[in-house]
């Protein structure tokens, strides 16, 4: 099986062949059939599912505290702000 990098780099490549023929039916006024770009948005959600799963994974690994000590750093007053949050469900 493909490593996650070279799934996202055969998945990236297949976009830009569909891009690729899109393009070349807009420049020929050719209707571009459907299942073309079903195909297009199919693999460009893939790859967006797969790197917004590696943001999520490398924004949470970095919050790495309890709640308890969390509340300590913030009654301190001892922190910078930040554009993180943390998210829990």
């Amino acid at each position: 099986m493909a490593s996650g990098s070279s799934l996202i780099i055969s998945f990236e490549n297949l976009c830009k062949i569909f891009e690729m023929r899109i393009k070349l039916d807009k420049e020929r006024n050719i209707k571009t059939p459907s299942d073309v770009i079903d195909n297009y948005e199919k693999y460009a959600k893939k790859i967006d599912s797969i790197y917004n799963k590696e943001f999520e994974k490398e924004i949470a690994s970095s919050d790495n505290i309890s709640d308890e000590e969390r509340n300590k750093i913030i009654e301190s007053g001892n922190y910078a702000p930040s554009y993180m949050w943390n998210v829990k469900d």
